[in-house]
């Protein structure tokens, strides 16, 4: 980051895309009459059938029973019962070819490990949202009954909740659309439940009209400008090159540079009223012109989204370097 004697840059532009969703209708049951009729099995083992109206998978290898038709913007709710020692999971905005799926998952696993409402990405990245260190949502899944899973995907925004308790309220942009799916996990003899499988597609959104954004920012002058910022009213604010003028080596002088910015009154205002998204002017985070063989690297993107409240989850939570991605809206 380069010393300049601006305070702050800003430009407004006006933008229209998705932000806020409606229902567009009312709750769906993805199983009507005893009949899988909405889903089918695009591998070449495991088996699913309807008993009591209730969707039963059993198998000896992994496997998933897949919906018929795609979603994109939704709210999802599932009841399912697992027998201890089973794993499985609810996909979502999912992709398949014979014998191979890929995309987000509800975790469902009976292990000591409570992480049953994380976040996983099947067949690409991995966990996205663990839920270590969060006791309140590990405790969400019991084990021997029914559970019931709500998802909602709206653009980038993800949110998962596991018998009324949020496990998981994160963004990721990439992917916007696919497929539901129930996981059989191949565990042999286990027999794996759904019921009340039911779906409420979100449309009819209202569209962002005004996006402001800046960068320059140096913490510790007077600032005026924010003011005439919070007064746009816009519905995003940008703030796209240097949020504060870090340059040093130590995360603790980041942390107090980045308090004399949150203490500012009028980005406390801004915060308040509009939803911010940052990234940093440099490679990796904190010294100027910091590369990969910045020591503090890992120490200092921790601290920048501390401070600008990035979710568990989002790009540069679990990537190292700068890049990022959210949607708003449809692409295109």
């Amino acid at each position: 980051m380069k010393l300049l004697p601006v305070t702050l840059t800003i430009c407004f532009i006006t933008f229209t895309q998705i932000l806020d969703a409606e229902t567009n209708e009312s709750w769906r049951l993805m199983l009507n009459d005893n009949s899988l009729a909405e889903w089918h099995n695009p591998f070449d083992w495991g088996e699913a059938s309807v008993v009591d109206n209730e969707i039963v998978l059993t198998g000896e290898k992994k496997f998933f029973l897949v919906s018929k038709e795609s979603y994109k913007d939704f709210e999802l709710e599932v009841e399912v019962f697992v027998p201890e020692g089973g794993n499985s999971g609810i996909q979502f905005r999912s992709h398949y070819r014979p014998n191979r799926l890929w995309g987000y998952q509800a975790e469902v696993d009976t292990s000591d490990r409570q992480w049953a409402g994380g976040l996983y990405e099947e067949g690409r990245r991995g966990w996205l949202v663990p839920l270590k260190d969060n006791a309140e949502a590990q405790g969400a899944f019991k084990n021997g009954q029914w559970n019931k899973y709500f998802i909602k995907a709206l653009g980038d925004q993800i949110e998962i909740r596991v018998n009324g308790i949020t496990t998981v309220s994160t963004r990721d942009a990439v992917t916007s659309e696919g497929f539901i799916a129930l996981q059989h996990h191949g565990e042999k003899g286990l027999s794996y439940r759904f019921r009340n499988v039911r779906i409420k597609e979100l449309t009819g959104c209202e569209p962002l009209s005004l996006i402001t954004f800046g960068s320059c920012c140096k913490q510790g002058r007077p600032q005026p400008i924010w003011n005439a910022i919070t007064a746009k009213n816009s519905d995003l604010f940008l703030m796209i090159g240097d949020n504060i003028y870090g340059d040093s080596e130590d995360v603790d002088v980041l942390r107090q540079k980045y308090a004399l910015l949150g203490a500012e009154p009028g980005f406390q205002a801004l915060r308040k009223q509009t939803r911010i998204l940052a990234t940093w002017d440099d490679h990796d985070y904190g010294l100027n012109d910091g590369g990969a063989e910045f020591v503090s690297k890992v120490e200092s993107q921790i601290a920048f989204n501390d401070f600008f409240q990035v979710p568990n989850g989002a790009g540069s939570r679990i990537h190292q370097g700068v890049y990022d991605a959210h949607v708003f809206g449809p692409v295109g």
